[in-house]
């Protein structure tokens, strides 16, 4: 049975009224209602064809009025459980570097946590972005990281330190972020923890403890779905912002956003919140200021990505179909990494689409913001003429957790290989990490 109103299950028999008919209330929306009342929402339910309904972020039960609230206690939990999951990677990691070199000292392990671009983000933080010369080809970094980390080196003194600091950081806000998100959107806890137990396993775990902007930007993501599921607009425009200052990604930050915005009327009470959402994109607006005002091109960065990185926009349709077929062929086994970029970007698609069925299938709304704002970044990841580093690109698809955990359900065996295999592919690249070796 569900309540005629808002479709919850969570109501509770209040005995019978004056004419003998059984009376109940809801929880949820906080309203009373008869068995006739019920009886006759079933009847019209049975009637009409069913369609599936559009709710734009996803909840676990409806709400009207009715504002989920975590306990402070839960918060606390939460947020240890964050703190303990990256003290437990940094030890692996550092257990790890001293595995396979004995005697290490401080400063090396320092520098072993500093690898590739790490020492792009540090020139940058001393130097800025350069017109000519040595740096130039930096351009290609978004600035907020590298802005950080010169702020936290007015503290901490060494900038590669302050790095490290801002990332572990990062991780720990974003991880306990997204669990109460989850919570405050109404998810079961155990659905919470089995969707968070694949984040906490994600293969490209290695990098939020590492100087790059993955622990940052999952942070920024997070913290815009938990500030729009307490409805605070502001500090969800600052999130985004921020995101979009740090990555090219995060742009489409402004997409849940206005998501949110449509779902819960929002202009009927904050005249401008739609005009709002414009400084989300503000940030990557920013970035090709940068571009323009230094190189009198707002994508003089482009060049630098096709001549060094390899990589120029492409049509992502050709791109998946020719990689689709690198990955039967086997044409990338001598290097597993890229090969696990491969074919992680082919797999989103296909998760996207099993998600969608999987929720017509169960009858529940699907979440067309979340999907819109997966694909969004999706297509962006694709369009690469070369696919690489996607993996750390799309595993910080937030959504992408929510909808592995729906398709898997309650098949505990599919959940069990699938965070095995998770688990195994963060510890080869620990592993890989500690050897000096090439990552995702």
């Amino acid at each position: 049975m569900e309540c005629p109103l808002c479709n919850s299950n969570q109501f509770k028999d209040h005995g019978k009224t004056a004419n003998g008919d059984r009376n109940y209330y809801c929880e949820v929306c906080k309203t009373f209602f008869t068995g006739h009342t019920l009886k006759n929402s079933i009847d019209r339910q049975r009637k009409k064809i069913w369609l599936p309904e559009i709710n734009f972020l996803p909840a676990a039960r409806i709400r009207t009025q009715h504002i989920v609230k975590v306990p402070i206690r839960k918060i606390i939990i939460v947020i240890a459980i964050a703190l303990i999951y990256q003290m437990g990677l940094v030890a692996i990691t550092v257990n790890q570097l001293m595995v396979n070199h004995s005697g290490i000292g401080w400063e090396d392990g320092l520098s072993r946590f500093s690898y590739n671009d790490a020492h792009h983000y540090v020139f940058l933080s001393k130097y800025g972005y350069q017109s000519t010369g040595e740096g130039e080809e930096f351009i290609v970094f978004f600035p907020f990281y590298p802005i950080l980390i010169r702020l936290f080196t007015l503290i901490i003194g060494n900038p590669y330190l302050a790095g490290l600091v801002i990332s572990n950081i990062g991780s720990v806000i974003g991880h306990a972020a997204f669990a109460l998100f989850l919570l405050e959107a109404g998810f079961e806890e155990s659905k919470v923890w089995k969707i968070m137990g694949l984040l906490f396993l994600t293969p490209i775990s290695i990098y939020f403890c590492m100087i790059y902007t993955e622990g940052l930007f999952l942070a920024e993501t997070a913290l815009l779905l938990y500030f729009l599921e307490k409805r605070n607009y502001s500090l969800a425009i600052i999130a985004g912002f921020c995101a979009a200052f740090t990555r090219s990604l995060g742009v489409f930050c402004i997409i849940p956003y206005l998501a949110y915005c449509i779902k819960n009327k929002i202009w009927q009470t904050q005249k401008y919140a739609l005009v709002q959402s414009l400084v989300i994109p503000m940030g990557t607006i920013t970035y090709f200021a940068i571009n323009a005002w230094l190189f009198h091109d707002p994508f003089y960065y482009k060049g630098f990505m096709k001549n060094i990185w390899n990589k120029e926009v492409a049509n992502p349709i050709t791109q998946y179909i020719h990689n689709t077929g690198s990955i039967v062929k086997g044409d990338w086994l001598d290097s597993v990494t890229i090969y696990i970029d491969q074919a992680s970007t082919v797999i989103l698609p296909i998760v996207v689409i099993l998600y969608v069925v999987s929720m017509l299938h169960k009858k529940k709304k699907i979440p067309y913001g979340l999907l819109s704002w997966s694909i969004a970044q999706w297509v962006v990841i694709a369009s690469q003429s070369f696919w690489l580093s996607n993996t750390r690109y799309i595993s910080l698809i937030l959504p992408f957790y929510i909808m592995l955990e729906e398709i898997i359900g309650k098949f505990f065996i599919s959940y069990f290989i699938i965070a095995i295999s998770f688990g195994c592919l963060l510890i080869y690249a620990v592993d890989l990490f500690s050897r000096a070796q090439w990552l995702y």
